[in-house]
């Protein structure tokens, strides 16, 4: 959870441009509007996973204005691979 906040968070992403983000991705999961390229290049697309659109706006919204616990080796890995 914490790689999909961060490729679907900058600097200027507001909650609303973010779980629409979500939305949009979780709806219709394909290559062409992946941001996360090397998940899908090692795993592939995610299925189609049929949650109802308001759990979808929950989970978003947490994710947003929660922190994401990070594993200890998230960062390094991150930052090595971008």
């Amino acid at each position: 959870m914490v790689a999909i906040k961060k490729h679907y968070i900058s600097k200027n992403t507001t909650k609303e441009e973010f779980v629409t983000a979500i939305k949009s991705w979780i709806k219709k999961p394909n290559v062409e509007d992946a941001k996360m390229y090397g998940a899908v290049k090692r795993f592939g697309v995610m299925p189609l996973t049929p949650f109802p659109e308001e759990t979808i706006e929950q989970i978003a919204d947490y994710m947003f204005d929660n922190e994401i616990e990070e594993p200890k080796w998230f960062k390094e890995h991150f930052n090595k691979n971008h």
